[in-house]
């Protein structure tokens, strides 16, 4: 046999039985009301278990070939999953390669008391720092600790002199896990409802939402600048 021949064969092969799926891979489940594994690729097919927001599953096979629009705007595939002893199918909107953001100890006023923005740095996993000091005025200094974090996200600490804020920057997300992840901490918001129906889906448009004494902290900012997820809190008054 030619070797163009044995060339051209296993060219199909690969098409035929690999190029459309992606396997052995893990991802976490990132929507608030959790997400359903059925028994087929079908969102009338029966639910066998739903898997609760922070489930980590080990994927065994993605489709890529049919890619399929819900009601809300999402676009996904469908996924085949190990969990635990249980297989079957869940839609990839609502799962990402990050964690969710975790919000715990929460208080008797349903406010998270740790600092989201670090923790979900370190849950991604930091790489390296580099440290800036400025002296800006009389009034005080400004230090910036900027982070390198895995896949090419960043977090970063900025220390003015009379109050402390953090921020994070991720980039290669899809929208529908941007639009997850905003919505996570809108979900704290005295008026979540109206800012929900303000960004509708975090699509690929640019957002800039700034919000003060509201949402469990008092100010923070979400923006989506060519396809980058940027977050920054404050979480004090300072002076």
């Amino acid at each position: 046999m030619k070797i163009q021949t044995v060339i051209i064969l296993l060219l199909f092969c690969m098409k035929l039985f690999g190029q459309d799926t992606e396997s052995h891979v893990v991802r976490y489940v990132i929507s608030e009301d959790g997400l359903n594994i059925r028994t087929a690729p079908d969102l009338n097919a029966e639910i066998i278990f739903t898997l609760k927001k922070g489930s980590k599953v080990q994927i065994k096979e993605i489709s890529k070939s049919i890619t399929i629009t819900l009601p809300n705007g999402y676009n996904g595939n469908w996924i085949k999953i190990n969990y635990e002893q249980i297989h079957g199918y869940v839609f990839d909107a609502y799962m990402s390669e990050l964690k969710p953001i975790n919000f715990s100890f929460i208080d008797n006023q349903d406010c998270w008391q740790n600092d989201i923005l670090h923790d979900w740095a370190v849950s991604i996993g930091k790489i390296d720092s580099t440290e800036y000091e400025s002296y800006g005025d009389d009034e005080g200094t400004y230090r910036m600790n900027n982070f390198n974090l895995k896949n090419g996200h960043k977090y970063i600490e900025h220390y003015h002199w009379e109050h402390f804020e953090n921020e994070i920057q991720l980039q290669g997300l899809r929208p529908e896990e941007m639009d997850q992840f905003v919505r996570s901490i809108l979900g704290f918001c005295n008026n979540k409802n109206e800012h929900f129906n303000k960004i509708k889906l975090t699509t690929q448009k640019n957002i800039d939402i700034s919000i003060s004494n509201e949402c469990c902290m008092h100010w923070f900012r979400i923006k989506v600048i060519d396809g980058k997820l940027i977050i920054k809190t404050q979480i004090d008054s300072g002076s």
